[in-house]
């Protein structure tokens, strides 16, 4: 994996398209209700390029958008604007990115008040040709639009009604994880799924990994290199698992969690060379537990923040307090490989900015 800087870009969220192109999304000066607007450029990070997609369009996310495939030519963008006090449009924007053309692929008016709910309105990306659109209202309402055909049909699927699709997660083909609720996580073939769906069939699960109950919850589900991780909660027995499938071999590990977490410390557990660790963050610093023995085997200090982590490789910001005789403060990313914390295979200096892996690169960007 290639380390790639990327210096005094605009602090934004970055989300990797495909090979050659990242989304650059950046707020802008419009409001709608508690939404901040947002432009979105198209970034090359090879020639350090780019150019934002259609400005004269006010975009805002009120929507979580999930995809199913992991490299595409396309992303989908909303836009909202308010009927009455009551009622809000939203349009739901395809943009074609070798094109460079845009099109109109579903509209729908939501009450204002629902779009104050966390996750009460979800798009599901399923391929290059079908979206699902999922509102919760009194219960899941789901539209699956097909896209090249320009069709579309309101699911009746007793499943998805009562429990909704939390998320998909892109793994291998055409493969997915998806959790139903709080209640399935499993895999899916996207084709079988969509042809299940036109057909008012129930869902065709390629693997079932977990069902839960009125007592046992499946939480934070999501990949972490060839593993699908999630949390199953035992309310009734007081236990916590954490599950790590290997979708590539179709391997199955659970590992106790003694710990009572915050939701954001989830997203912190890492599997590196086959170990599950929890990076635990803190004012006193990190501590990086094994999950395989419950210990702390690595404790960082709090002048070192640890950023991202992937496969083995540790990216961390460092910043120096003024010193009292030179009157200098400084700021620095170091780049490691686990285990070893204390010599880096990179360094920078700047503030840390953001970190993302591109395919076969790793892109740090820095201010300075």
């Amino acid at each position: 994996m290639d380390i790639k800087l990327v210096k005094n870009f605009e602090e934004g969220m970055y989300i990797p398209v495909n090979r050659e192109i990242l989304l650059q999304v950046i707020d802008d000066n419009r409001r709608f209700e508690e939404f901040n607007g947002k432009r979105i450029f198209l970034f090359n990070p090879l020639t350090n390029e780019r150019f934002e997609i259609m400005p004269e369009i006010p975009k805002f996310n009120v929507t979580k958008i999930y995809y199913g495939e992991e490299e595409r030519d396309y992303f989908v963008f909303t836009s909202a604007r308010m009927i009455n006090e009551r009622e809000t449009e939203i349009t739901y924007y395809w943009y074609q990115i070798s094109l460079q053309e845009s099109s109109v692929i579903h509209t729908q008016i939501v009450s204002t008040e629902s779009l104050k709910k966390n996750g009460a309105l979800k798009t599901f990306i399923m391929s290059q040709d079908y979206c699902l659109f999922e509102t919760e209202e009194d219960k899941f309402e789901l539209v699956l639009r097909d896209v090249k055909n320009n069709k579309i049909l309101k699911l009746d699927n007793e499943e998805l009604g009562i429990n909704g699709i939390d998320r998909i997660v892109p793994l291998s083909g055409n493969h997915c994880g998806i959790k139903v609720g709080s209640k399935t996580i499993g895999v899916i073939n996207v084709n079988q799924f969509v042809s299940d769906m036109v057909l008012g069939l129930g869902i065709t699960y390629t693997d079932v990994l977990d069902i839960g109950s009125d007592t046992v919850e499946l939480l934070h589900m999501r990949k972490r290199g060839n593993m699908l991780l999630y949390v199953k909660r035992d309310a009734s027995a007081g236990t916590e698992e954490i599950i790590m499938y290997d979708y590539e071999n179709k391997v199955k590990r659970v590992r106790m969690n003694n710990m009572t977490s915050a939701a954001q410390d989830y997203d912190n557990i890492y599997v590196i060379d086959d170990v599950p660790y929890n990076f635990l963050k803190s004012d006193r610093g990190t501590r990086i537990i094994n999950l395989n023995t419950q210990k702390t085997e690595i404790k960082l200090g709090s002048d070192i923040r640890v950023e991202y982590v992937f496969d083995n490789i540790v990216v961390t910001s460092i910043h120096t307090r003024k010193n009292v005789f030179f009157g200098k403060k400084s700021d620095h990313v170091k780049v490691y490989r686990f285990p070893n914390l204390h010599h880096s295979v990179y360094k920078t200096k700047g503030k840390y900015k953001g970190c993302i892996k591109h395919f076969d690169d790793l892109l740090i960007f820095v201010e300075g």
